[in-house]
């Protein structure tokens, strides 16, 4: 991949590939160098970016899944105790061992494992993921989150079912930008999948809604334009 970027070029098309997902790459892969040498300093084992990959794989997708996080049966609520219950829990299904990869990798098995049983179920769970994702809904754990629920319902002038839709038809006027506005899109492309691939929380949507805001400015300033 380097060396297709750094490579000269007199493709039109290639050079603006180029010069569009040359950065993004190789800044994507500097960072995932960084932290597989950081776990790997810290763990003694090579992964990419958390131990906990796979039990959130499980509480997004797994038999008591239902579109946002719910904590395992049998493993403690907190980040000491998920780290500590969910190696325990897979070394005894193991008899064996594991280092944080493979403990990682046992909870993605066990999912993948129930998602081959029941595909029906796993579809609609990506159906109701997707639907959380463009909805209202915020699903926030932290106690400032839930206070602020009640006012915010009832002092939210722009709530998130007008700036979803509106934000959709201003991306789509910027059509003939599409290519200044890869590293955006690429963005809000990628919390969409992290939340069908795990489950939907309040901080993946968090990410992506000053860009959105901006993109339903755009349709807002295009109707003032029409009716002008």
């Amino acid at each position: 991949i380097l060396l297709w970027i750094i490579g000269k070029t007199e493709n039109p098309l290639r050079y603006k590939l180029k010069r569009m997902i040359g950065p993004f790459l190789i800044g994507l892969s500097l960072m995932g160098a960084f932290l597989f040498i950081r776990n790997y300093l810290v763990f003694q084992d090579w992964f990419l970016i958390s131990p906990q990959g796979g039990l959130s794989f499980y509480a997004g997708n797994g038999p008591a899944a239902d579109g946002v996080f719910r904590n395992p049966d049998d493993i403690r609520p907190d980040h000491f105790g998920q780290d500590e219950d969910q190696r325990l829990l897979a070394e005894k299904a193991t008899g064996r061992r594991l280092k944080p990869a493979e403990v990682s990798a046992f909870w993605f098995k066990q999912t993948l494992t129930y998602i081959r049983r029941d595909p029906f179920h796993y579809l609609k769970l990506l159906f109701h993921k997707a639907r959380l994702f463009l909805s209202d809904d915020e699903n926030g754990h932290s106690i400032d989150l839930l206070l602020q629920r009640a006012w915010q319902r009832r002092l939210d002038i722009n709530p998130f079912f007008i700036i979803c839709p509106f934000a959709v038809l201003g991306w789509g006027l910027l059509r003939k930008k599409r290519g200044e506005l890869f590293p955006v899109d690429a963005m809000i492309l990628s919390q969409f999948l992290i939340t069908l691939l795990f489950f939907h929380s309040t901080r993946h949507r968090a990410a992506i809604l000053p860009f959105l805001l901006m993109f339903e400015s755009v349709f807002i300033f295009w109707i003032i334009n029409q009716i002008k």
